[in-house]
């Protein structure tokens, strides 16, 4: 019995503690509660003060601009009640003589009965419309308080005649009008900018036309001088190329410096296309740049031949400032002619730079006739050029061409006019004998051959330049058959989505499928065998 109370007892405390230890967890609970209220509470009160404190500085600052709305009238009357007083003061201490003033007048009018007399009239009375246009003056009423003797005390009365103010008089000021300059001004110190604008536009213009006379009367004095020659060997000199029917003896004007003279109809040769390329004389700024460094004008001469008119090979002869420029920029110059050779074994001027793709080609061209024209003539012809493989400039991309460029055989052969600035016709006129020395060259080209050994080794470095040609652009060419193939492999995916029939469409399927397995099967070369 005694252990069962005990554990009775025990059991007891136990659930006590528990009651405890569970009332004072919802006690604590209970106050974390109150106090996330209360913190809620106080945060909404803060909100509520803040917004209210605005909501009347606002009311505040709006009271404050209605009360202010004419506060700059109410000034401007103050300024003028003030401005009235100080002159009607003003009049009262000044010498002049006033007259009297009728006080008693203007007490009646101001005095209650005739006010009142005023107002029972008023309905009575028939306006006019002219009436309401008048405005009556005020301005006595309002100071008739002013005009009153006994208003002031111990001041003199000014305003009876006959007395005069013991005072010095107030000098008046006069308003001092100052002299203001004109607007234009007449020293022609101040235009010093404007004048030398003035006179470079001036001499710009002289000198273009000046300029622009001059190189056409060069250009008309080279073809007069020449034009009977360039008849006897083309039978069209002077076709402008625009219209259809022939036209004879048009030179053509490009710029004001650059004229072309066309001709054709000559056994061995298309045609014959001459440019005089002459200094931009009408140009100031190029005018000056040329005075610093010298130029010639020149005249080009480019003889275009048919193609079995001419072996394959190319050759240029020139000045060192021209044959080195030439070999940078012409691309068959560049392709089969880079290494110089010696001209004095030849007899050449030490001035001139040969390029030659095969040696018998310089021996064969460089008769006695052309080195004692080429000595005579040193400073005269620039440069000559021969080539089967004439393409121009060369192409700043070429890996971006895809095939490669179209050649022609052609004679090029440049001339300068002596005197550079100073050149005149009489200058350009003795280039007259070096068109028999051209001629001469065009028949030598024509009628020379090369040996067996000499072709070979001219296609053999044709072969090698377009093997080069192609392995440069292989690249591009396999980028191109490439989005070719994907193109028809597209096509082909979109006419198999397009077909309705699906019948068709599986037969389509089924031809997909097996071009893509034979791509995919290595290639096996089969070679049959006959049984012996």
């Amino acid at each position: 019995m005694l252990v069962k109370n005990f554990n009775d007892v025990g059991n007891s405390t136990a659930n006590t503690e528990c009651i405890f230890f569970s009332f004072i967890e919802i006690n604590q609970f209970t106050i974390k509660r109150q106090e996330k209220i209360r913190r809620k509470v106080c945060i909404w009160m803060f909100f509520l003060s803040c917004l209210f404190e605005l909501v009347e500085l606002s009311v505040k600052q709006v009271s404050q601009i209605d009360d202010n709305e004419f506060a700059e009238f109410e000034e401007f009357d103050v300024e003028l009640d003030a401005s009235v007083d100080a002159d009607f003061m003003a009049n009262n201490v000044n010498e002049r003589e006033t007259p009297p003033v009728d006080t008693a007048s203007i007490g009646a009018k101001r005095s209650p009965a005739n006010a009142e007399q005023k107002r029972n009239d008023a309905p009575n009375n028939n306006f006019n419309d002219d009436d309401y246009g008048i405005v009556e003056d005020e301005s006595v009423d309002d100071f008739s308080h002013l005009l009153d003797e006994n208003e002031f005390e111990n001041f003199p009365d000014e305003r009876k005649p006959g007395k005069q103010n013991a005072g010095p008089s107030k000098p008046v000021t006069q308003l001092k009008i100052t002299d203001v300059p004109g607007h234009l001004r007449n020293n022609w110190n101040n235009f010093v900018v404007e004048l030398f604008l003035i006179f470079g536009l001036i001499v710009y213009v002289m000198n273009y036309i000046y300029g622009k006379t001059k190189n056409h009367s060069l250009a008309v004095a080279w073809f007069d001088s020449n034009r009977p020659f360039l008849e006897e060997n083309f039978s069209i000199v002077g076709d402008d190329g625009i219209s259809p029917e022939v036209t004879k003896n048009v030179l053509i004007k490009e710029s004001d410096n650059h004229y072309i003279v066309w001709c054709s109809g000559r056994q061995g040769c298309i045609g014959m296309e001459i440019h005089l390329k002459l200094i931009k004389r009408q140009d100031l700024l190029s005018l000056i740049f040329y005075i610093i460094r010298p130029k010639f004008d020149i005249i080009e001469i480019k003889i275009i031949l048919n193609p079995e008119e001419m072996d394959p090979f190319v050759f240029a002869l020139g000045t060192k400032r021209s044959a080195i420029k030439n070999a940078k920029e012409i691309m068959d110059l560049n392709l089969y002619c880079s290494e110089k050779k010696n001209v004095e074994k030849l007899g050449l001027p030490s001035s001139y730079v040969l390029h030659s793709e095969i040696g018998e080609v310089t021996t064969g061209l460089l008769d006695s006739k052309m080195v004692s024209a080429l000595c005579k003539y040193k400073d005269v012809v620039d440069y000559i050029h021969i080539s089967d493989q004439f393409v121009g400039i060369k192409p700043i991309e070429m890996e971006n061409m895809a095939k490669p460029p179209e050649t022609a055989k052609v004679v090029m052969i440049c001339l300068n006019i002596p005197g550079q600035l100073r050149a005149t016709e009489e200058d350009v006129c003795t280039l007259q004998p070096l068109m028999i020395f051209i001629f001469h060259v065009l028949e030598k080209v024509r009628r020379f051959r090369l040996t067996r050994e000499g072709k070979q080794k001219a296609d053999k470095n044709r072969q090698y330049v377009e093997e080069s040609f192609l392995k440069t652009t292989h690249a591009q060419r396999q980028e191109a058959a490439q989005q070719r193939r994907e193109e028809r492999a597209r096509e082909r995916k979109e006419r198999l989505m397009a077909e309705e029939d699906p019948e068709r469409q599986r037969k389509l399927e089924k031809q997909e499928l097996k071009r893509e397995l034979k791509k995919k099967q290595p290639r096996v070369k089969q070679i049959k065998i006959k049984a012996m």
